[in-house]
């Protein structure tokens, strides 16, 4: 929406897509669509528009003598803190929107803190990205797939990839010569998936969290935070007096956490991360928009086996072929990487990586792979 039919804007005033969605686009991914509809470097844009209307004194230090600190923070662009409440009102502005915080976390900044929020780097679905190609016509990347407990795509049941196909690094949020769907330092594009990740397997948690924290976005234009942070917990104290009296011991126990971070929860002093809250809804069986909006949240009767302690026990079926054909590429890669860094791309236990003689790949056999506990 436009802040006024009569308004003239100096970027043009292109539309976000997805708002109102779980797949709503975020600022970083929107800032840097901008820049290729005008056809300018993100750099280009960055430095001669968005810079001087964020008039901030590092930042010009920065264009003149060089520097990467935005760049390098650009991950809090996206989030529920001051910098991105700053962008948001510049971008706006430059584009005569009124509709460009939903891109971000802001709505929710009450209930949800900075620490252990963000990815640092970016995560993406190939998939995704060639439908959106084909649906819009660009590239974009959803404000869900910058949230740190995602890792997995929804649609598509695959793991997100955070390695450039090309070069094999990490990508960053942003970078001078950002542009959606590509790597910006070799230019490969991201919609090829090939990698071969093995991805196809995730736990019951990982959808919960995914819907619960697609269902937060979706709903950031309606409920623009309307509790503020104290209702967490007035929620917890009142849940954890139901759980006790319904199972003899207290909820803490089977979430696995530590007695002192739990009680700071109760007191209010320290809001629980993203993921502690998610676990709580987990095993609750219940969504965030309820934890924080129900009155009357009912304590569910949850089987012993269900709760989070013994989710991390269950066993997988591995796909070894796959696994095989992973491994061969990243260590063929022109950058070397650990053997840890490589499994957890992967997905698999590092010590898996090393049985059948270590890494003597002519004479793999992947049916001599042990069937093991999910990493």
């Amino acid at each position: 929406m436009n802040n006024s039919s009569e308004s003239v804007s100096s970027l043009y005033s292109l539309e976000p897509l997805g708002i109102g969605s779980m797949y709503c686009e975020s600022l970083t991914s929107y800032i840097v669509r901008l820049s290729e509809t005008h056809c300018l470097k993100f750099g280009t844009l960055f430095n001669d528009m968005i810079a001087p209307s964020l008039n901030k004194e590092y930042l010009s230090r920065s264009i003149i003598h060089g520097g990467n600190r935005f760049f390098d923070g650009a991950r809090a662009l996206n989030s529920v803190d001051l910098n991105a409440a700053d962008l948001v009102k510049v971008i706006e502005y430059l584009t005569s929107r009124n509709d460009l915080r939903y891109l971000t976390l802001q709505s929710w900044k009450e209930l949800l803190p900075n620490r252990k929020l963000l990815k640092e780097n970016l995560s993406w679905c190939p998939t995704c990205l060639n439908d959106y190609r084909e649906k819009y016509g660009c590239f974009y990347y959803p404000l869900l797939w910058f949230l740190k407990p995602v890792e997995f795509c929804q649609i598509h049941k695959k793991k997100l990839l955070n390695l450039c196909p090309g070069c094999v690094v990490n990508i960053p949020i942003l970078h001078r010569n950002s542009k959606n769907g590509f790597c910006p330092y070799c230019d490969s594009d991201l919609s090829f998936d090939k990698l071969l990740t093995f991805s196809n397997y995730k736990e019951e948690f990982h959808y919960q969290y995914e819907e619960n924290l697609g269902e937060l976005i979706s709903l950031s234009s309606i409920y623009q935070s309307k509790v503020n942070k104290s209702i967490i917990s007035r929620r917890l104290a009142m849940i954890d007096n139901k759980y006790k009296k319904l199972y003899l011991r207290r909820l803490r126990v089977d979430l696995g956490i530590p007695k002192a971070t739990y009680y700071d929860w109760l007191r209010g002093n320290v809001i629980p991360t993203i993921e502690n809250q998610l676990k709580i809804c987990f095993l609750l069986k219940i969504t965030l928009r309820d934890f924080y909006y129900e009155n009357d949240l009912k304590v569910p009767l949850i089987e012993t086996e269900n709760c989070l302690r013994s989710e991390k026990t269950k066993r997988r079926k591995l796909d070894y072929s796959l696994i095989k054909q992973s491994l061969l590429y990243y260590i063929n890669s022109p950058i070397p990487l650990s053997m840890e860094s490589i499994a957890k791309e992967i997905g698999v236990a590092k010590r898996l990586l090393y049985v059948n003689n270590g890494l003597k790949l002519p004479n793999f056999n992947g049916n001599k792979f042990p069937n093991i506990s999910a990493s």
